[in-house]
């Protein structure tokens, strides 16, 4: 069910690139491609290898249009979705809660950032979650509110996904802010983590209620504006103008955070599958390993 909402993203984006008369336009986009090409990500205590993939790999470098001012709307190059589907089969709130978070830790840690010009540090990489609900409102599904000493709140992490509009999470440590929980539904070892992060969702959904026969979705759109993750004093920074910043350095950012989360997160069925050379092979950057973000278009 979740290949299908894909799909229909997918033949969304292509009919978008065939307007603009993008010569084959279908090389554009690519399902399942890895985040780091053929190499593996550490495998847990006891576990194997793992090689993490995004659902959705969107490069418009054929377009060649970009522009600071472009750019101030979100225009990015090189893009990568997550993307959810959630039904009426998927009925536990809180671990459709702990999905949702381990796709957005995903999509901010796991994503290589391409930055064509080394000397302004700025990315021309896009990062989106698409979440769709068989629903009226994606609180059908979620845990939306959290529990404090003196009643409830909405999750700081999950209001700027779940609103239409731009919206922001204030920093958050992850083991104090959802324990047990949220967090157990992916792995409390995640917990040394800190995240804010500012947000654009845009929001498709009935405006009244049409009644149990007949079905009902909302489709949100997602799209990362900026963000910090931290563990520690380690902190690796995307802000709003694109400019990339490694706390204290690259080469720890990449060990402290990346490699954790890749080592930890939770993953997908297909995700045990060493990738095949079609799975990596792209005109572009990227092309079979995660892109160097201090030297532009190169492998690691």
């Amino acid at each position: 069910y979740e290949g299908g909402i894909v799909g229909v993203f997918n033949l969304a984006l292509l009919q978008a690139l065939n307007g603009r008369n993008v010569p084959n336009p279908l090389s554009c986009i690519q399902c399942e491609r890895p985040f780091r090409g053929k190499k593996a990500w550490p495998a847990p205590p006891g576990g194997k290898p793992r090689y993490l993939r995004g659902d959705i790999y969107l490069n418009i470098d054929q377009l060649r249009t970009g522009s600071e001012r472009l750019s101030a709307y979100g225009w990015r190059f090189h893009n990568w979705i997550e993307a959810k589907f959630f039904r009426k089969s998927t009925t536990n709130p809180q671990k459709n809660t702990g999905d949702l978070l381990a796709d957005l830790l995903r999509i901010l840690s796991l994503v290589p950032d391409v930055i064509p010009n080394k000397s302004d540090h700025k990315t021309i990489t896009g990062r989106y979650l698409l979440h769709v609900y068989e629903a009226l409102t994606p609180a059908t599904y979620l845990t939306v509110n959290k529990q404090t000493g003196g009643g409830s709140e909405p999750r700081k992490w999950l209001a700027p996904l779940i609103n239409g509009g731009t919206g922001e999470c204030s920093n958050i440590e992850l083991a104090d802010y959802e324990k047990a929980g949220i967090l157990g539904e992916i792995n409390q070892e995640l917990g040394d983590l800190s995240l804010e992060f500012h947000a654009t969702t845009t929001a498709i959904q009935p405006s009244y209620d049409l009644g149990d026969d007949c079905k009902q979705y909302a489709c949100l759109l997602t799209r990362i504006d900026s963000f910090s993750l931290s563990r520690g004093a380690t902190c690796f920074q995307v802000d709003k103008d694109r400019k990339v910043t490694f706390t204290p350095d690259k080469a720890t950012v990449m060990s402290e955070i990346r490699e954790h989360v890749g080592q930890l997160i939770s993953t997908k069925k297909t995700e045990d599958d060493k990738p095949t050379t079609d799975e990596v092979a792209e005109g572009g950057a990227l092309a079979g390993g995660e892109a160097d973000v201090d030297g532009g278009d190169k492998e690691e």
